[in-house]
């Protein structure tokens, strides 16, 4: 079983993560065609080893967006290693802030 989470970058804002990357998470039963992971993007994955191409669980979001991925990590009645019962929740931090500010300007409790 595979866990990545990236909360800010991975990467160089003028180097993109190589191909390897991208062919390594389909080995882990990532889809075929995987959005690049640009720079200051959260992305989080949970992937199983030898998994069937587009089985595990990702996502990838602009900046300031908390990820939270979660899955039931079972063996089947054949004996393969898989990922069941997927979500995937966003938390958008900026729309938060904005929503606890009263309407003089102040942060809630503040």
């Amino acid at each position: 079983v595979a866990l990545i989470s990236i909360t800010d970058t991975a990467m160089a804002k003028t180097r993109p993560l190589p191909r390897l990357v991208y062919d390594t998470l389909k080995l882990l039963g990532g889809p075929e065609h995987i959005e690049p992971i640009g720079y200051r993007m959260p992305f989080a994955f949970v992937g199983v080893r030898g998994a069937p191409e587009g089985s595990a669980s990702l996502a990838l979001d602009k900046t300031k967006i908390i990820l939270r991925l979660e899955g039931v990590v079972r063996r089947s009645d054949g004996g393969a290693v898989e990922l069941v019962d997927k979500s995937v929740e966003r938390f958008d931090i900026t729309e938060a802030i904005l929503e606890s500010k009263d309407e003089g300007g102040e942060a809630a409790g503040a």
